[in-house]
């Protein structure tokens, strides 16, 4: 019997934009199940230094309505280890600028320590050039 391949992606999802629907897509085609992990409006705030547009319950819902999204929670965090856990995850897909943000460098190292030792491989998935939130809130600041 094959092992199911369950892969989950994290991000914010604020402003649903042709960028974040082909990386869901990429990351879907690395396995069988995509569980993606919407993080909280604090959350993102704390990380991102702004609050997301779109309400958390709405970006879930959003992002649940899609065909290569087959469940989409709310997370605390972006390395939240319980979904990973409660899933069976075994690909954990990442942005290309993963551990970049990360205020504490030994938070990354850890993470990819934890993921290692449960056997979750970490893929970075691209980025569609020149299309991203901050970008289309930049458009949006310039017009007013």
């Amino acid at each position: 019997m094959t092992k199911l391949e369950v892969v989950y992606y994290t991000g914010t999802w604020d402003l649903f934009h042709i960028g974040h629907l082909r990386s869901l897509e990429k990351a879907r085609e690395l396995g069988d199940r995509l569980i993606v992990g919407v993080t909280t409006d604090d959350f993102s705030e704390s990380y991102k230094g702004i609050r997301p547009i779109i309400p958390l319950e709405q970006r879930c819902e959003i992002l649940s309505a899609l065909r290569c999204v087959d469940v989409a929670i709310p997370t605390r965090f972006a390395m939240d280890f319980e979904p990973m856990i409660k899933y069976g995850v075994t690909i954990r897909a990442v942005g290309p600028e993963y551990g970049s943000g990360l205020r504490q460098p030994e938070e990354h190292i850890e993470a990819l320590r934890w993921m290692g030792g449960q056997g979750i491989k970490v893929v970075r998935v691209p980025r569609t050039p020149g299309v991203s939130t901050t970008l289309i809130k930049k458009r949006i600041r310039e017009v007013e």
